[in-house]
């Protein structure tokens, strides 16, 4: 049975909570006197979760690559963080890989097995070769096709000789699993954009992919509080649930070239492993049948207690705002309708990896308001 890949986390004390997102911060919210009906509170609910908007963040930038040539070493890195149940820990702690390290690596990695893909062709179009002019072409084509694959290795800052390819393409090849793993990502590399369109093909960029997007509002809780009107408020808490599974991508630009056109330039997103997100928050709240206050966050880090160590793969959930979509009912029982929202985020390294708004419904039940008290 496959074991899902996870960002692993460690809750952390209240201290060190606050520490990182700060104080909980209340949200209040008040009921407006009209009694629609239960329809009407539920599509209210479903009109304001669509118009809930991301946090704003910095996206990261695809900047210049600086790559590292392949080692048994780094390939075995990248092989251990794909294939770990909990990648982004296994990057941090164990291999001591931030997101520039991986993809400096990957681009070289990349950009040789195009190159061995193309030695490939050359030995084989040089055995199939019937005359000695048919031998003369194959060879001024491969002396082309060298000269550009000096060039891509350039464009990520490596000056490399014929020889040196070689090498790294015996690197790659060395380790039949760490081949294997850098081979299957190349194969479902998604391509976004030919970047001889918008960047210069002298130059490698490339950076992490972050998930930005709203949830869907899932489902909703529904609880009964039969004092609600009876005292000043009524309060508590219950945990609400947070899951998401995504990808732990890197957009690279690099060398994709066939046989008759030696170089060609693609922007590929490059999937590394793909990920579950999973955090509890505590939500607490404390309603009247006039509105509600609500609040709640959690913040876990792979890094453990060592709080100042800045690559850290930190994750942090918070209950951003509150809704009232009225209430109604008839005799002494009414329904109010409300909306909460709340904010999730995991960085890894300096770069935020995981950004999303997740919207929930909720349904009370209790006493309706005596005339006039709102």
């Amino acid at each position: 049975m496959k074991t899902t890949k996870r960002i692993e986390l460690k809750q952390l004390s209240d201290a060190q909570s606050v520490k990182m997102i700060g104080k909980v911060r209340m949200i209040d919210v008040s009921l407006k006197n009209e009694v629609p009906n239960l329809n009407v509170i539920t599509s209210k609910r479903e009109e304001w979760a669509k118009g809930i908007k991301l946090d704003k963040i910095e996206e990261p930038k695809m900047n210049k690559i600086q790559a590292i040539k392949l080692s048994t070493q780094n390939l075995s890195q990248i092989e251990r963080i794909s294939n770990s149940t909990t990648p982004t820990a296994e990057a941090i702690k164990n291999q001591k890989m931030g997101p520039e390290e991986i993809t400096a690596v990957l681009f070289t990695a990349l950009t040789t097995l195009e190159y061995s893909k193309m030695k490939s062709e050359y030995q084989l179009l040089l055995k199939n070769a019937r005359t000695e002019a048919d031998k003369k072409k194959v060879n001024l084509e491969w002396k082309q096709m060298l000269e550009d694959a000096k060039r891509a290795y350039k464009m990520g800052g490596l000056d490399m000789s014929e020889a040196d390819m070689d090498e790294q393409a015996k690197i790659l090849t060395h380790t039949k699993s760490s081949f294997n793993n850098i081979a299957t990502m190349s194969s479902k590399a998604e391509a976004l954009q030919n970047v001889g369109d918008t960047v210069p093909a002298t130059v490698a960029t490339g950076g992490l992919v972050t998930i930005n997007e709203v949830l869907p509002l899932t489902e909703y809780i529904h609880f009964p509080i039969p004092d609600l009107c009876s005292k000043p408020f009524a309060q508590g808490s219950f945990t609400k649930h947070f899951g998401k599974s995504f990808s732990l991508s890197f957009n690279i630009t690099y060398w994709c070239p066939s046989w008759r056109h030696p170089f060609k330039t693609c922007t590929k997103k490059v999937t590394l492993a793909s990920l579950s997100f999973s955090v509890d928050v505590n939500v607490g709240y404390r309603i009247t049948c006039c509105g509600a206050t609500v609040w709640g966050q959690a913040s876990a880090q792979v890094c453990g207690s060592i709080l100042g160590f800045t690559k850290c793969a930190s994750c942090v959930a918070q209950i951003t705002g509150v809704a009232g979509f009225g209430r109604t009912g008839s005799g002494g029982n009414c329904t109010y309708g409300l909306g909460v929202s709340a904010s999730l985020k995991c960085m890894f390294g300096s770069t935020t990896l995981f950004n999303v708004q997740a919207p929930f419904g909720w349904n009370i039940q209790g006493p309706c308001p005596p005339a006039g008290l709102c």
